[in-house]
């Protein structure tokens, strides 16, 4: 499999996860509305962490998260992309993606996550992706709808109550 380094969307750009991204995102993950429903804020040793586990996850699957620029500005609007977890007990690929709170409420949740999803099937040949959240996460539900997942079941992730969304090849919006 050809590694997916960047792709694009009307006004988005993605570029895959580097360490040089470490001081945007660390900021990005100190903002306390950002992380409210991704586990709260990361001190910079739990960022470190992140980023770490975010760059061997390329290493090992060719793919993961790719970091997400306006077009027009380049100024960093968040990341999205994959990683594989296991949920109740099966491996599975599960889309993720978290914006800066400015750029929240425009639209760009769903562009980017319809992105993602079409690499997960055109390009990485998934016949079915999932996506979990925690159940108060209202705006990340809607989005996943937007793109045509389905609610699956509650599930436990993490110690914590999610809801895990589930799409399937050909049933994307």
């Amino acid at each position: 499999m050809q590694e997916i380094e960047t792709f694009s969307t009307d006004r988005l750009l993605a570029e895959r996860i580097a360490k040089e991204h470490f001081g945007e995102l660390s900021r990005m993950w100190q903002d306390p509305r950002v992380m409210e429903a991704l586990g709260g804020v990361r001190s910079e040793q739990e960022a470190l962490a992140q980023l770490g586990m975010a760059l061997a996850h390329w290493e090992r699957y060719g793919f993961g998260i790719w970091i997400l620029r306006e077009k027009t500005t380049g100024d960093l609007v968040g990341h999205a992309g994959f990683r594989y977890c296991e949920l109740d007990g099966w491996p599975e690929l599960d889309l993720g993606y978290s914006l800066r709170a400015e750029f929240w409420g425009k639209g760009l949740a769903t562009e980017i996550a319809k992105a993602v999803v079409a690499v997960g099937f055109e390009r990485l040949g998934s016949e079915h992706i999932t996506a979990i959240c925690l159940p108060t996460n209202l705006a990340s539900r809607r989005v996943l709808e937007k793109v045509g997942f389905q609610y699956e079941r509650d599930t436990i992730f993490r110690n914590l109550p999610h809801v895990l969304y589930r799409i399937r090849r050909g049933e994307v919006i």
